[in-house]
């Protein structure tokens, strides 16, 4: 009797352990590649040697860098990209522990976007996942101790610093800073020659402004244009202008009254403040902080009497016949930024209401007339205009009726003023007729 042969079973094969390269974009069949295009003229815009001026091209390549990069979609980018523009910190670490080691010195898009200015474009345009905040930072720090560069540069010569002031973001301050700590160059240039410094002054970003400044950034570096933070300023409106000229005063070690809004003793902040009664120029949170700054402060306190002030006479004539226009509506004008001042702010006159018989003590602004236009050939000086921060009170001086007050406070802001034309003051309006400025202590810019 022959034995039938028993039938092996054989083992199935092992399915090989896929690996992914996760630095390579997913291939898309219904997603169009749209957006950040280098055109034939952008690549002979860049291929120029040295920084670009307007004469050389920049302004164009400027606005051909914005056109073309309208149309960008996150998918374009691999998924480690997305884990930084999403940042996501679970996706990160899940990414990491696979084993997949990263270029983190890599560049992503024809735009070559660095990993470090990815997590700072992403915090501008995605703040939630699924409810929940994004970890920009968190991925920013986990990066960071893994040896992420911060100083890399785009197509553009933007790096993550330049990106970061250009737009908005939460945490923006925190994130500005860990990137400083790391080591970014808060003198980087672009190829318009451009430091973030100047980036932040003409978006108006007094956040950044204030990072940039206090992370030592130099105020004198010339774009192609011959354009520097310090010759320019003044122009972006009176927030710049009163952010910029408290650090010069910070760095000259002669900061002016009201610098900062602090307790002079103690240096607690966003909390009610209240003005030394005598000098009105110092703030203090308690009478415990005053009583225990006298010492130190009494050498400096000059009274607010007659030897450091002056008495005015407002006038609510108009020598304008339309609106004042503020030079922040004129910037943000300029820049398609829509208009974000108050229509009070236009006001080329108004009396003060609800005064008691103590009168009120105010901060104010005053305009001089440009260098040059005071008086005019005829002997005609023009109006000083002043006013308070949320113009309930706007008046003008003139010399006809304050001459002697008149050509102190000229002297005043022409050689301790804002560019010689404007300086705040702290005064007392006695009555709608009558103004008591103390011109002795003209106060930091103010960032109105």
């Amino acid at each position: 009797m022959s034995k039938s042969k028993s039938k092996s079973k054989s083992k199935p094969k092992p399915t090989p352990k896929r690996t992914y390269d996760f630095t390579t974009p997913q291939t898309f069949k219904t997603v169009p590649r749209s957006g950040l295009v280098v055109t034939d003229e952008m690549k002979k815009l860049l291929a120029k040697p040295g920084f670009l001026s307007s004469k050389d091209g920049g302004e164009k390549l400027r606005q051909l860098y914005q056109d073309h990069s309208v149309g960008f979609s996150f998918e374009q980018l691999s998924p480690f990209g997305q884990a930084c523009w999403f940042g996501r910190l679970e996706n990160m670490i899940e990414i990491l522990g696979s084993g997949f080691v990263p270029d983190l010195a890599a560049k992503e898009t024809v735009y070559e976007k660095p990993y470090a200015t990815l997590l700072v474009l992403g915090s501008q345009r995605v703040t939630t996942l699924s409810g929940a905040p994004t970890r920009h930072l968190e991925v920013l720090q986990f990066l960071i101790s893994r040896g992420l560069p911060v100083n890399l540069h785009d197509i553009v010569g933007h790096t993550a610093l330049h990106h970061a002031v250009i737009g908005d973001m939460p945490r923006k301050q925190e994130i500005m800073k860990i990137l400083i700590k790391a080591g970014a160059d808060v003198n980087g240039r672009n190829r318009w020659g451009e430091p973030p410094l100047l980036s932040a002054i003409v978006s108006g970003d007094v956040v950044g402004m204030e990072v940039l400044l206090e992370g030592g950034a130099d105020i004198n570096i010339c774009d192609a244009d011959d354009v520097s933070p310090s010759k320019n300023y003044v122009v972006y409106g009176p927030r710049v202008a009163a952010t910029f000229e408290k650090w010069l005063k910070i760095r000259s070690g002669k900061p002016d009254p009201l610098t900062t809004k602090s307790c002079a003793q103690c240096g607690v902040k966003n909390t009610p403040l209240k003005n030394c009664s005598r000098c009105l120029t110092v703030q203090y949170c308690s009478k415990e902080c005053q009583a225990a700054a006298w010492k130190g402060h009494k050498p400096d306190c000059k009274p607010f009497d007659k030897k450091t002030t002056i008495t005015v006479k407002p006038s609510y004539d108009s020598p304008f016949q339309g609106p004042v226009i503020p030079n922040t509506a004129v910037t943000h004008g300029l820049f398609g930024r829509g208009n974000p001042v108050p229509e009070t702010h236009f006001r080329n006159s108004h009396i003060p209401k609800d005064l008691t018989s103590e009168g009120k003590q105010v901060v104010i602004k005053v305009q001089a007339p440009y260098p040059g236009s005071a008086p005019t050939p005829e002997g005609v000086y023009q109006d000083m205009l002043v006013y308070t921060r949320k113009r309930d009170f706007v008046c003008y001086i003139q010399r006809k009726t304050s001459r002697e007050a008149y050509d102190t406070l000229l002297e005043t802001i022409r050689g301790r003023g804002v560019e010689s034309l404007k300086a705040y003051f702290v005064a007392i309006l006695k009555s709608p007729e009558e103004l008591v400025i103390k011109f002795s202590e003209p106060l930091a810019a103010q960032p109105w």
